[in-house]
């Protein structure tokens, strides 16, 4: 079941870009791979989320990593994207608190939400082209034109390296 929901979800970036049907099929194999659960009451067992749950994701910003770190103990979720654009990289994360709604159910209340500090790259990274809303766009066009944004945000890197 589990080999077929990664395969339905192949290419649908996430569930993005996934048909009505598509959705409809994950869905069904959500319900029954939670019908084969070995923990039948999941919430007294919440020992075994703890950790770092890693999800991956492709999108027109290079995203590095999404995660998700669950403690158990203190009931708390914290949701983490880091993802990196042509100048700069940064990430926003965010803080909430969960309780038990059921045997097999929590409710989640977000608490914070923080963006990063984006730190400055010193090259450029573009694509040469990228897919939007089913559109293929050609960056190489404009690759001249960011030679000459790399150089200066190289420069503004060197001088801002290490300061507070």
């Amino acid at each position: 079941l589990k080999l077929k929901l990664k395969a339905a979800l192949y290419g649908t970036e996430r569930g993005l870009r996934a048909s009505s049907e598509t959705r409809a099929e994950v869905v069904e194999l959500i319900t029954q791979l939670e019908a084969r659960n070995p923990t039948p009451a999941p919430t007294e067992a919440l020992t075994l989320l703890n950790g770092k749950w890693i999800l991956a994701l492709q999108a027109l910003v290079k995203v590095d990593e999404i995660s998700q770190t669950i403690d158990s103990e203190n009931f708390a979720v914290q949701n983490c994207i880091k993802f990196s654009g042509p100048l700069a990289s940064t990430s926003v994360s965010t803080n909430a608190k969960f309780e038990i709604r059921s045997p097999k159910r929590v409710q989640i209340k977000f608490e914070e939400g923080i963006i990063g500090t984006p730190q400055l790259t010193d090259s450029i990274v573009l694509p040469e082209k990228f897919e939007l809303f089913g559109q293929n766009i050609d960056l190489s066009p404009l690759s001249g034109i960011f030679t000459s944004i790399e150089n200066a945000a190289s420069s503004v890197a060197k001088t801002i390296s290490g300061q507070p």
